[in-house]
């Protein structure tokens, strides 16, 4: 509409995880990556040319993050036991290549290292 500084929304797609806390745009404007802190899961989500997610390409789970889903916690065992398993909460991409992202997790205190192959569309654990 030729209003720059408002927001509009373009469409919907699930980030088949619970709770999205963080969405990261990769400077090849192709791909969006996107945590989930309640179930630990790394999306990556392919962009169209208009800037539109058309899909979540590819779902990891962080290590560990297998309990949420085969337990199904209640929110007070979250509050009282959150260390206890994984909970991603920010996904930064490193600024000199943009080929690794970073994910902090709180649930076990690490910083999870992951690399897109941007051909493939795939991404990959590194560390």
């Amino acid at each position: 509409n030729g209003d720059a500084s408002k927001l509009r929304v373009l469409g919907r797609v699930s980030a088949q995880g619970k709770s999205t806390c963080y969405l990261n745009i990769h400077q090849s404007m192709q791909y969006m990556l996107a945590v989930n802190y309640w179930d630990a899961k790394v999306n990556l989500m392919q962009l169209d040319a208009q800037g539109n997610i058309s899909g979540v390409r590819e779902i990891n789970m962080q290590p560990g993050a297998s309990y949420v889903e085969n337990n199904r916690p209640t929110r007070e065992e979250h509050w009282q036991y959150r260390q206890r398993w994984p909970h991603s909460h920010c996904i930064v991409t490193e600024p000199y290549t943009s080929r690794l992202h970073f994910v902090s997790d709180l649930g076990l205190d690490k910083v999870f290292v992951y690399r897109v192959d941007m051909v493939a569309g795939a991404m990959r654990l590194r560390a």
